[in-house]
């Protein structure tokens, strides 16, 4: 056997981007599907819901997303300043 062709080759990559693809959907739906069977058990049956634990993971999950969402606020506001006093510079406004 010789070397691959281009498009041989070409057509794997596009095959395999493909079947990532669908395998990452299934899951997500898969996700999205026992997210709502959990829920209508809930509502359902009302009591089987662990209070307690759900409070607890989503404060955990939101106060260690506050870092993050801390930089990113930071980062976006200094790309904003940056670009305003670019722009201001042109009405003749210095930057200190």
């Amino acid at each position: 056997t010789g070397p691959e062709s281009p498009w041989r080759a070409l057509l794997a990559r596009v095959g395999l981007a493909e079947v990532t693809l669908v395998e990452q959907l299934r899951a997500l739906l898969g996700f999205f599907g026992h997210s709502l069977v959990s829920l209508a058990h809930v509502l359902r049956r009302p009591s089987r819901l662990r209070l307690t634990a759900t409070v607890h993971h989503m404060e955990q999950t939101g106060l260690d997303a506050v870092p993050l969402v801390a930089l990113l606020s930071f980062l976006v506001g200094a790309v904003i300043a940056f670009l305003g006093a670019t722009v201001l510079r042109d009405y003749g406004a210095d930057v200190f």
